[in-house]
């Protein structure tokens, strides 16, 4: 029995050092986020879209600010809800924040975030809290944590497997990095088509996922944030005017919302530039995409900064 026990511990272990390196940026970001002390005035928050699409550097150079990305891929409203309340325990409150926001955020509360890197938070109870809230199991993974081993997936079961190998998602030569930011510098060839996209269907919002984002946005009021949620690109013919259709109820409930809480809304359809050349897929922008993006964030948020819709 007792080897058996070893035996599991050593595996654990083995397992965790291969995670820790496949997925080194989430590591980070959870990093800054719970246990760093440094504070920025301006948080990005998103899920992939944000955080391989927007580029500190240049909303720091061009709307003179000091930002971090704390994007999370596969995030939803609870992450960001997570994220933006551990922040504040230990940083003192950005005067911006900048959220990634998408239609179907607002129809279901189910997170498909990469769950694995929060387990090594559940001593903290706004973590415990969130697995609760999932109907996730986490006590077992609290007391012992190579427990959470059990939830991977066949993608981290090889991930690992190539991070001892010397690979990772993130090979150094390959990854531009700053700042929470990462981008592959050889994505380069973008899209040569427009993608076709699903009819959005959705007609009844999510409640529990209402709950999370009226939490961020009351976040936001009571600590004097000026809080502006990006929709983001989507690929457009060059020659086509034509904007990616809004969720109706969407748009009626922000609306509502903007009556009782201000904040700023970038939709798409500032976005329509944004041909097929500048998409590795349907979703996700190539280097030079993400600049035409970072570049289009600053200077909204110059204006914000230079106004009194921007300051404290």
């Amino acid at each position: 029995m007792s080897t058996s026990v070893v035996l599991v511990i050593i595996l654990s272990i083995v397992f965790n050092k291969g995670y820790r390196k496949l997925y080194q940026p989430t590591y980070n970001t959870l990093h800054m986020v719970f246990d760093d002390t440094i504070s920025y005035n301006t948080l990005l928050i998103g899920n992939s879209k944000v955080a391989f699409g927007l580029n500190p550097l240049y909303i720091d150079s061009i709307a003179q600010l000091n930002a971090i990305n704390l994007g999370y891929a596969a995030a939803n409203l609870p992450t960001y809800d997570l994220l933006l309340s551990a922040y504040l325990n230990k940083h003192q409150a950005p005067r911006f924040l900048v959220m990634g926001i998408e239609n179907n955020l607002f129809f279901t509360d189910e997170d498909h975030c990469n769950k694995l890197p929060l387990y090594d938070y559940l001593y903290r109870e706004d973590v415990a809290t969130y697995f609760e809230h999932l109907k996730l199991s986490y006590r077992l993974q609290r007391w012992i944590p190579s427990t959470k081993f059990m939830y991977m997936d066949d993608y981290s079961r090889f991930g690992i497997l190539n991070a001892f190998r010397g690979k990772s998602l993130f090979q150094q030569a390959d990854i531009y990095h700053y700042k929470g930011f990462y981008i592959s510098k050889n994505d380069q060839k973008g899209l040569q088509f427009v993608p076709v996209r699903k009819v959005d269907t959705f007609t009844q919002l999510n409640q529990k996922a209402l709950e999370h984002f009226e939490h961020i946005v009351s976040i936001c009021t009571k600590h004097h944030i000026t809080l502006l949620l990006c929709f983001p690109p989507m690929p457009h013919q060059v020659a086509s005017i034509t904007q990616t259709p809004l969720n109706l109820i969407v748009e009626k409930y922000l609306q509502k919302q903007q009556t009782f809480h201000p904040f700023h809304v970038l939709h798409n359809d500032t976005n329509r530039t944004f041909a097929p050349a500048y998409f590795v897929d349907g979703s996700h922008l190539t280097y030079d995409g993400s600049i035409k993006y970072s570049i289009l964030i600053a200077e909204y948020l110059r204006h914000l900064n230079t106004t009194n819709e921007g300051l404290k």
